[in-house]
């Protein structure tokens, strides 16, 4: 069962929070919680302040489609059980894949061997690339293109992924309530953000969906 109706997913009521841009030098740019939730440190980020007041759906995961058929469009989800598991394997918090848009162009290497000796993925910052410049047109059309959909998002991030030895891809990373979005929807989402991204004359830099919670820090005290 899926719980994509949110009503509260994106209101604007409840303005995003725009993080200002922060200088940072770290390895990983969220604070730890646990593995799933985390407080959004990254730069150029915007989170979705209702969402801390949203009900969890980590009791009811939605599964995952294990269709790996070349056939795939966006009706069906190419994101496997063990790639939405360890897509991000490497990361401190863990976060577990729902959607990307490159999943039919650009396929997910299964690792081997044991699970220690997987290559671990990195955050960087994104800025430093084309998209930097369009970067809060773009999000703002990207935040209203997901509470159109109704997809009941967290955080919006503009954040460099990747391994220690390539150089850092950006991605546009949003963030959504665990359980609230199936892999097949998720997937046609992603799609239509890239979209978004191409008109803006942006071509290579793609969207990844992950389950993440949203800890509001910035207005507690």
């Amino acid at each position: 069962m899926t719980h994509e109706g949110f009503s509260g997913s994106l209101t604007r009521s409840e303005p995003p929070l725009k993080v200002s841009p922060l200088t940072l030098v770290a390895l990983e740019f969220s604070l730890l919680i646990s593995s799933t939730f985390t407080t959004s440190k990254y730069l150029h980020s915007f989170v979705n302040r209702a969402a801390a007041n949203r009900p969890s759906c980590l009791s009811s995961p939605i599964p995952v489609s294990l269709s790996t058929s070349p056939s795939n469009t966006s009706d069906q989800s190419p994101v496997s059980e063990k790639e939405a598991k360890y897509y991000y394997f490497g990361l401190p918090s863990c976060p577990r894949l729902v959607a990307r848009s490159s999943s039919l162009t650009i396929p997910w290497k299964e690792p081997t061997g044991p699970e220690e000796s997987f290559p671990r993925k990195q955050l960087g910052p994104g800025t430093n690339h084309a998209i930097g410049p369009v970067w809060e047109k773009l999000a703002d059309a990207i935040l209203n293109l997901l509470g159109a959909e109704k997809v009941a998002w967290t955080s919006l991030d503009l954040v460099g992924i990747g391994f220690p030895e390539e150089k850092l891809a950006p991605v546009v990373w949003v963030g959504i309530d665990p359980g609230s979005l199936s892999p097949v929807k998720g997937f046609q989402v992603a799609l239509k953000c890239k979209e978004l991204v191409e008109k803006n004359g942006i071509d290579d830099v793609h969207v990844e969906m992950r389950e993440s919670i949203f800890i509001n820090t910035f207005e507690r005290r």
